[in-house]
Parts: C-alpha cells; sequence; structure tokens
C-alpha cells in the first residue's frame, strides 16, 4: 500500500471514530436547540436589530467554537487511544513516517470540525433574524480562516496528548484554544512571554462581522493566514520531534 494510501485510510479510520462517538451529535443537538430558540423568539417578535445582532453573533459563536472543541476533542484523543488499545503498533511497523501518520490524524480531526461547523452555521443562518445588512466580506474572511483555525486546534491537541496525561492535555487545550486571545490582551504589557501563547481566538472574525465592522485590509487578513498556518507546522514539527523521541 502506498504513502497515500496510508493516509487515506488513517483519515477514513478517524471520520469512522467521530461517527461512532457521539460528540458530533451532541454538539449538532445543542445547535439545533438555540436554532428552535431563536425561531421562538422571531414569533414572540423579539427581533429588534439589537436583539437580531445578538442572537446572529451567540449563534455563530456558538457554532465556532463548539467546531474548535470537536476538533479538540477528537485530535487529543487519537494517539493516547492508538497506544491504549496497542492498535499503533501495526501501523508503525509499516513504512509509515510518524509524521504521516500524526499529518494525517490532524488533517481528519480537522476536516471532521469544518464538517461539523457547516450544519450548526446554517442552523444559526436560517434561524437568526437578519434585520440590517452586514458586511460579508467579513463574513467570508471568517470562515476563510475556520479551515486553518481548526487545523491550529488539532495540531495542538496532537501535541498536547503526546507531552500531558489525557484529562491535563484536554484542559491545557480548552484554556489555549478558548483563552490564549484573552489571555494574551490582559497580560502580554505585565509579562512579556504570553505573547507566545497560541492566539486561536485572533482568527475569529465573527464579532467583527456582527458589529458591522467591515472586511479586513488585505495585508491583516494574509499575516492571519500566515500566523495559523505558521503555527501549526510549528505544532506538527514538536509533535512529530515528540513523537519520534517517545519510546512505545
Amino acid at each position: 500500500m502506498s504513502r497515500p494510501s496510508y493516509f487515506r485510510t488513517l483519515v477514513h479510520g478517524v471520520f469512522l471514530e467521530a461517527l461512532r462517538r457521539q460528540d458530533g451529535w451532541v454538539l449538532l443537538l445543542f445547535t439545533g436547540l438555540f436554532g428552535a430558540a431563536a425561531l421562538s423568539l422571531r414569533v414572540l417578535g423579539l427581533d429588534s436589530p439589537a436583539e437580531a445582532t445578538f442572537m446572529l453573533d451567540l449563534g455563530l459563536v456558538l457554532a465556532t467554537g463548539m467546531a474548535h472543541l470537536f476538533t479538540l476533542l477528537l485530535a487529543a484523543r487519537q494517539l493516547p487511544r492508538e497506544i491504549e488499545t496497542r492498535t499503533i503498533y501495526p501501523l508503525l511497523a509499516r513504512p509509515l513516517p510518524r509524521v504521516t501518520l500524526l499529518t494525517a490524524k490532524g488533517t481528519a480531526a480537522g476536516l471532521c470540525g469544518l464538517f461539523a461547523f457547516l450544519p450548526m452555521f446554517f442552523i444559526v443562518w436560517f434561524t437568526t433574524p437578519h434585520p440590517q445588512p452586514l458586511p460579508a466580506g467579513a463574513l467570508i474572511q471568517h470562515l476563510a480562516l475556520l479551515g486553518p483555525s481548526l487545523a491550529f486546534t488539532a495540531a495542538l491537541g496532537l501535541l498536547l496528548s503526546l507531552l500531558l496525561p489525557g484529562g491535563l492535555a484536554l484542559f491545557t487545550g480548552l484554556l489555549l484554544v478558548y483563552g490564549g486571545e484573552p489571555l494574551v490582551r490582559w497580560g502580554a504589557e505585565r509579562f512579556a512571554p504570553l505573547y507566545a501563547l497560541p492566539r486561536i481566538g485572533a482568527l475569529n472574525l465573527v464579532t467583527r462581522y456582527t458589529d458591522g465592522l467591515g472586511t479586513l485590509p488585505a495585508d491583516e487578513f494574509t499575516k492571519l493566514l500566515i500566523y495559523a498556518l505558521g503555527w501549526t507546522a510549528l505544532l506538527v514539527g514538536a509533535a512529530a520531534a515528540t513523537f519520534e523521541r517517545r519510546s512505545l
């Protein structure tokens, strides 16, 4: 079997695991409940511009946040589960570089997060009111950055799962994914090393869209894209180096 075939098989395996587990369905259920609540508010007539903007912002933040949660959960449990069940040994017995294994797992986790986001996005989009025109460019940029942002999250989850025990890896991942940007904003001037924290939240443009701030300038958008891809490559490289040194 060729290396591309190994890659596809590994990605397919993560997809099957994601379908078997209930995480994605639970997230979709929560989004469905949000959609039902949004429709109820529209029926009751609670759709003033301020209320509608709040509901749209809340829904998009919820869908984006849960897609990252789903990606992190999938990525953080891939290698520990493979090691615990000993299914990793037949994989490593093949001519399969460990970096290929990591890349396949991370790619699959990111794609699962993206596929989970799509139905949640459409539920939010079609159930919340849109009383005023908003700058579509900002939303398009947010969606364009979502893939790199999920890849960033998957790479972070893989690295943490190799460095820390399961529960601590997940907790640290949640703290960095959802708290990295607020921590940097709050403490960078007080404690300069905080600038080194991964800022996945910087890639979230939902509030910029719902506040009507308009499209990011091309150079700023490009910097965010390079930032996400650079961090992803760095984390995958660190995970591969850690994995190579690890005795299984």
